[in-house]
């Protein structure tokens, strides 16, 4: 029996209607002529987080008492839960940042804190206490960091 395109088609379609109506599932396509496309697709992104410091920092010196940071974090993307944050900070050649401390240990190496928080679109969320800024009371002198200003940048981890 010869087949001709017609029958090749109707063939394939009942073969279609029969895995159908037995229960199963088929998908079946055929093109009568080439074809071609293109397409994207984009990921969600991180929701838009802001970390604000909104502590009142008095100086800091030896002697002088640590300071309590109270952090606010505002998304205006989407619920992120934050886990953890990053706590870095940058002195200047004179007055290196080993000279503070973050929770009474002098500062070496960012230091990274779990705090386990979500924070909802639109409402912020203020983290009290979040860590202590402290200054070393080293037995060398430390007179190069009178008056000095030290970088402070708080990154985060989410999930």
């Amino acid at each position: 029996m010869r087949f001709t395109f017609k029958k090749k088609i109707a063939a394939a379609a009942v073969a279609g209607a029969m895995v159908i109506a037995g229960g199963g599932y088929a998908a079946y396509a055929y093109w009568l002529s080439p074809g071609s496309g293109s397409g994207s697709a984009e990921t969600a992104g991180l929701g838009h987080m802001a970390i604000t410091d909104n502590s009142p920092i008095t100086p800091l010196g030896p002697g002088y008492p640590d300071q309590h940071v109270n952090v606010t974090f505002t998304d205006t993307g989407a619920t992120t839960y934050v886990t953890n944050v990053t706590i870095t900070l940058t002195g200047t050649g004179s007055c290196p940042a080993g000279n503070y401390t973050i929770d009474g240990t002098p500062y070496t190496v960012p230091v990274t804190l779990g705090i386990g928080v979500e924070v909802a679109q639109g409402s912020p969320l203020v983290e009290t206490d979040l860590y202590n800024l402290g200054f070393y009371d080293a037995p060398s002198d430390q007179s190069a960091c009178a008056n000095h200003v030290a970088a402070l940048t708080i990154g985060y981890a989410s999930t």
